[in-house]
């Protein structure tokens, strides 16, 4: 954690003010609608802005970059929006063979891409047309995701992400100590029910 701190530290002189400021989307907004930024090396990707057509600009989308030789594309989470059929849903058959057209490779690729969706099926992030489509967002983020970690999924791990971040921007900016910042976020962890989730 020092380690990664430390490099973190030393990116705060070269990076806009605008970082600690807005989420993913809105970085993104900024770029395809000004020439204020040029780069951001990590945040979350969403193909629209990879689309011709969609906004001024396009942003080009590639794998996150290594901190070491060794570590490749490694670290990223892998966020993304789950599907699901509610307990109370009173047509459990229709529902199921809805997710799984919308789910399988050929909506993917076809009708839901078309529509602005953002694929998950590996099949259609594979896909030429699709990439043809989306200026080869999908090929050129595919290692990324490959050796991305999921999002835990437990209750409370948002708030301990979004805690954890504000206590980062603090110390970055030279409000905190990072032995304070660190026996709180492993306060913060320790309260977040980590416990709870799930083994698959």
């Amino acid at each position: 954690a020092s380690r990664a701190l430390e490099l973190l530290y030393r990116l705060v002189s070269l990076v806009s003010e605008d970082s600690f400021l807005l989420n993913p989307p809105r970085m993104l907004d900024r770029m395809v609608t000004t020439d204020d930024l040029a780069y951001v090396p990590l945040l979350f990707g969403y193909s629209n802005y990879a689309r011709p057509g969609q906004f001024p600009k396009i942003c080009h989308f590639t794998n996150i970059p290594a901190v070491e030789e060794i570590s490749g594309c490694r670290g990223a989470l892998l966020g993304g929006a789950g599907i699901a059929i509610s307990a109370s849903c009173q047509a459990v058959n229709e529902a199921a063979s809805y997710l799984q057209w919308i789910t399988s490779a050929e909506c993917q690729r076809t009708f839901y891409f078309a529509s602005g969706g953002q694929p998950g099926n590996r099949l259609a992030w594979t896909d030429g047309k699709v990439n043809a489509a989306a200026n080869d967002f999908f090929l050129n983020t595919l290692e990324t995701l490959d050796q991305a970690y999921v999002r835990p999924r437990y209750d409370g791990f948002v708030h301990f992400h979004d805690q954890a971040g504000r206590l980062l921007h603090e110390h970055l900016r030279g409000g905190r100590t990072e032995v304070d910042i660190f026996a709180e976020i492993n306060q913060l962890y320790l309260a977040s029910n980590w416990r709870d989730e799930e083994v698959l």
